[in-house]
């Protein structure tokens, strides 16, 4: 049985993605819905919950916003399962490459990409294809393998870099991280907020001893060499742009600058008086 895992900003999810769910995944199955209508749960606390209520032997995290176009896409995943006694988690869209920066896995330029609405950069078509890290808005684990992982409700908080945290874990338990060709539709609804970025250093900190970590590429260790390269001075140059705008930032707000800006303001008139003359 797949137990179907979805955190809710609602007491129910939707009576269309219950439908959706029911006509197309084309196995037995249960709906775990957590009710996070009060913000009282985190994303790793509310799938760890829903860890813990599951009977399924499957596990399969989704989002609420997204539905399905394939059909009988239960009957795939246990097939993929069974076919891959190594296979540990089972996304659809995915990056082959992680660097030795904090970022997340997007960055990759070796991306493996399947969404309705969108297409981008696909690395390599094939039914399923190993990757480094997997999107969240939808994935599967085997319930066997919480033995040895769960969702890092103590060190993260809020609803971001749960995926890329889970995908490691899956990694280092010895097992792949992988994506297929399931068609579905995601309405995307990412917030980038100051929890994205503390979630994403504290990714880094956690992991960045075994980073940059490849899989699924078939490229020579000089290219994969230059990438990293590139993308690590990319990165400094961000970093270095936003200390520049911060240090900024924290002058216009100080004392002595506003001070300074209502002594200096009448000597504009004067300065506009010259440069019009």
């Amino acid at each position: 049985m797949i137990s179907c895992i979805i955190c809710s900003r609602s007491s129910d999810i939707s009576e269309e993605l219950k439908k959706n769910i029911a006509n197309t995944i084309g196995e037995e199955y249960e709906l775990i819905i957590i009710d996070n209508s009060q913000n009282k749960y985190s994303i790793f606390s509310a799938y760890n919950e829903g860890v813990r209520r599951s009977k399924g032997d499957i596990l399969c995290f989704m989002h609420e916003d997204i539905l399905y176009h394939t059909n009988n896409w239960g009957i795939s995943v246990y097939k993929y399962f069974g076919e891959d006694k190594k296979l540990g988690l089972l996304g659809v869209s995915g990056g082959c490459y992680l660097p030795k920066i904090p970022c997340y896995w997007h960055i990759s330029p070796f991306l493996v990409y399947k969404d309705h609405t969108e297409s981008i950069n696909s690395y390599q078509k094939k039914s399923i294809f190993e990757v480094a890290a997997c999107d969240g808005l939808w994935f599967c684990i085997s319930k066997n393998l919480f033995d040895h992982i769960d969702f890092d409700e103590d060190l993260y908080f809020g609803f971001h870099y749960y995926d890329m945290d889970i995908c490691m874990q899956v990694l280092f338990a010895q097992y792949k991280v992988c994506v297929c060709d399931f068609d579905i539709e995601h309405h995307a609804d990412c917030r980038i907020d100051d929890s994205f970025y503390k979630n994403q250093q504290l990714f880094f900190d956690k992991w960045n001893t075994y980073l940059p970590i490849y899989r699924g590429i078939n490229e020579s260790d000089l290219v994969l060499s230059h990438i990293e390269n590139l993308l690590v001075h990319n990165y400094s140059n961000d970093l270095l742009i936003d200390k520049l705008m911060t240090e900024k930032q924290t002058i216009q707000n100080s004392l002595a600058y506003r001070i300074g800006k209502k002594i200096l303001f009448p000597f504009s008139f004067v300065r506009n008086y010259i440069v019009r003359r």
